[in-house]
């Protein structure tokens, strides 16, 4: 729904589609934006089996997911994010749900929304184009720091290391 809200800001700011890329009922997501008055031909609905999704990835310009926080979202790490951001595409995402508003802004890897309101929603989309020049190998190379294995296994076997009488 919030998805939704902040597509509704862009649209009044920038000419957009909106690639869903879920296996649920394409009628639940097209009646959800019809009430908000999203014209339906700015939404694209496809399922995708995981073994397609980087070519269905491929043909976005950004990502945006939102989730909205809770006690058990302070410590989740979205591996949608990693995924996104090792295909260097930047991303929208909101605050305060584990690592993702970090990883965003560290590697300066896309936008991070505050709050759920409307002009936190406006602030993003009146720099969209912004957004859009992000560098693809800046974000890749910054997932690949702090998302690679190597380096988890490294970071594992130094704490393993410390703890060693």
């Amino acid at each position: 729904d919030e998805m939704l809200d902040f597509f509704k800001v862009l649209l009044q700011n920038k000419e957009a589609k909106f690639l869903f890329i879920t296996k649920d009922n394409p009628s639940d997501i097209l009646q959800a934006a019809s009430k908000k008055n999203i014209p339906e031909n700015k939404i694209i609905i496809r399922p995708s089996e995981r073994e397609n999704l980087p070519k269905m990835l491929s043909i976005l310009d950004a990502s945006i997911f939102f989730i909205i926080p809770s006690y058990s979202k302070k410590a989740s790490s979205p591996t949608k994010q990693a995924e996104l951001l090792g295909m260097g595409i930047p991303l929208i995402c909101n605050a305060n749900v584990g690592d993702t508003d970090y990883v965003v802004n560290t590697y300066h890897s896309g936008v991070v929304v505050d709050d759920f309101s409307e002009a936190a929603y406006l602030k993003v989309a009146t720099g969209f184009d912004q957004l859009l020049q992000l560098d693809k190998q800046t974000i890749e190379a910054g997932a690949e720091d702090f998302y690679s294995l190597k380096k988890g296994v490294e970071l594992y076997n130094e704490v393993y290391e410390s703890l060693k009488p």
